[in-house]
């Protein structure tokens, strides 16, 4: 205290007290926003960082909201100006403080509060302690690291991050940098100018859908050309303006300088998918023309289909009316249905008796049936559609190539020109009428002139093998239609699934009968030995 005070007169106040006092924390326009943001249940340490930011001190939010700020700032102002200490700045550890009037008698910060608070009374070394979370500065902004004879105490400044931009969605900047950060070849520039001459030859499907899925939309595109600087400007300008850029953007930066990036995309990946969908289409048709030739190979099963006839004209007719001439294959499905009246055996129970003793051979058709069980996954129409996309698909990367293989033309032309034009110049004159003469380079040779044209030649011969392989595997199917006197247009599937159903019920009746069959051999037998022997 100042014992001068006492020579004061008593009935007048300090001048200290004269002076206008600051408003509470919470009102203050310094603090306000802080202690609002608080208010708006913002966490406590997001505040204080954004306080440090700011360059305020932290350590006002742990102050009571409603009293103003105390004047012993400014008062410690002056005596750093007399005495020129250095600012002491401390490593602040930016936690969720509980507010106190919220803990119970019984918790364990009620507990503690009997407890000192601060470091005080325990055991530590206080000269290590500001060596580690203590520093001096000297001047605005300027950190001294203060040496130790232990080296590796020593704080190292670190040069302040770039800030980076962010112009897309957050979901699919942060999905975008998860699929880039998959390749390791982040050259985005070289792999736009692979992708703009469709030289990508080496990359799988699964790549080219990841990086055909990142392409930036139309808004995306607006954005991007919105914040990079105009054309024309310094390259500098440019690589400044797309190292702030993420991953994500950056290469959407590279590929909006691609011509027809969608379409060249979907070039590379018809090349990526064609091995893979010509041999599924391969493999469709070839069971396709399979199972036609062993349903219209099997004797086994006209015969069959013969005894089936037989034995419906003679129950629905007795063998003395309008008899059937022929029967439709679905109609095998409704011999398992029909049962006699015993309730217990079907016609298909007694076709299979027929056939066991008139032709047995018959029993067996199940084994030279088996391809009909790949066969019904197999839709025509599909297999149709597919030869289809294939075809179309193939035009474009066709139209593509030519595209490339024109610009590649016209860029050698080009620097062909530059190197002659001092040397020589040319005389229209001399030329005539040859000119009229030259004959267009044929498909062929604008596509061997690059790699995905050199794939379209090769994609194109394979194509016309398929091709003839589904006409011949349609025309079989339709011979076989008329050869059973189906409808013309019953798919393929429906006419295999149905005559595999009839064969596992045909099969499972065959078991019925057979076992019926031993079950009576059994009882005749036992009858036999139950007979008395003759005298």
């Amino acid at each position: 205290m100042d014992p001068a005070i006492l020579d004061r007169n008593p009935d007048e106040p300090l001048e200290e007290e004269k002076k206008e006092c600051r408003p509470a924390l919470k009102d203050d326009p310094e603090y306000a926003k802080y202690f609002k943001m608080l208010k708006m249940k913002m966490p406590l340490g997001a505040v204080k960082q954004a306080m440090v930011r700011d360059g305020k001190d932290p350590a006002i939010l742990d102050m009571d909201p409603d009293k103003p700020l105390k004047q012993k700032n400014e008062s410690l102002g002056k005596q750093k100006e007399k005495t020129k200490a250095p600012k002491v700045v401390r490593k602040k550890l930016f936690w969720n403080a509980i507010d106190q009037s919220k803990l119970r008698r019984d918790s364990l910060w009620a507990q503690a509060q009997s407890e000192p608070l601060l470091l005080e009374g325990l055991d530590y070394d206080a000269d290590e302690f500001a060596n580690l979370f203590t520093s001096t500065v000297k001047g605005k902004g300027k950190v001294k690291i203060e040496k130790s004879n232990d080296t590796s105490s020593c704080q190292k400044v670190t040069k302040p991050k770039q800030p980076k931009v962010q112009l897309i969605d957050d979901r699919r900047n942060m999905n975008g940098s998860i699929l880039l950060a998959k390749f390791k070849n982040k050259d985005f520039n070289g792999l736009a100018e692979n992708v703009d001459h469709l030289d990508c030859m080496d990359m799988g499907e699964t790549e080219l859908c990841a990086l055909r899925q990142l392409l930036p939309t139309k808004d995306e595109s607006l954005a991007l050309q919105s914040y990079l600087p105009a054309p024309g400007a310094p390259t500098d300008a440019m690589e400044s303006a797309i190292s702030k850029l993420g991953n994500c953007e950056k290469y959407m930066v590279a590929m909006l300088n691609v011509a027809n990036v969608s379409r060249k995309f979907d070039c590379l990946l018809y090349r990526a998918q064609f091995d893979g969908r010509v041999e599924e289409l391969t493999k469709e048709i070839n069971s396709l023309q399979v199972a036609c030739s062993s349903v219209r190979e099997c004797d086994k099963l006209q015969r069959l289909l013969v005894y089936a006839l037989r034995l419906g004209n003679q129950l629905n007719t007795g063998d003395s009316g309008n008899t059937a001439a022929a029967i439709t294959l679905d109609s095998l499905l409704k011999l398992h249905e029909a049962k006699a009246f015993d309730k217990k055996t079907s016609v298909l129970h007694y076709l299979i008796s027929i056939v066991k003793k008139n032709d047995i051979d018959v029993l067996s058709l199940a084994e030279e049936l088996k391809p009909l069980q790949g066969a019904e996954r197999i839709v025509g129409e599909s297999l149709v559609k597919t030869r289809k996309e294939l075809v179309d698909g193939l035009g474009l990367v066709k139209s593509m190539a030519k595209e490339e293989s024109t610009r590649c033309s016209k860029e050698e032309e080009n620097k062909v020109t530059s190197r002659q034009a001092p040397e020589c110049s040319i005389d229209s004159s001399s030329s005539g009428g040859e000119s009229d003469q030259i004959s267009l380079p044929k498909e062929d040779d604008y596509l061997q002139t690059t790699n995905i044209g050199k794939f379209a030649i090769e994609a194109d011969s394979t194509l016309n093998c398929v091709s003839l392989m589904l006409d011949n595997a349609n025309d079989t199917f339709s011979d076989l239609l008329n050869y059973f006197g189906e409808d013309e247009d019953m798919p393929t599937n429906v006419f295999f699934t149905t005559l595999n159903r009839f064969l596992s019920m045909f099969e499972c009746a065959r078991e019925d009968v057979d076992r019926k069959d031993r079950a009576k051999l059994r009882q005749e037998k036992m009858a036999e030995k139950r007979k008395p022997l003759s005298k």
